[in-house]
């Protein structure tokens, strides 16, 4: 349940820096697929 807290603010950061929609962002949301991996890395240049 914590995890939601951060979720917002996680697909944020996919939406600026990636150049997803928050559909997208949404729809491809690691919690969703059960992806989760350390250590992701966002550049923003």
């Amino acid at each position: 349940m914590i995890r939601d807290y951060h979720k917002a603010p996680q697909l944020a950061i996919q939406v600026l820096t990636q150049g997803k929609t928050w559909e997208q962002a949404i729809a491809e949301d690691w919690r969703k697929t059960n992806e989760w991996k350390p250590g992701w890395d966002y550049t923003i240049d």
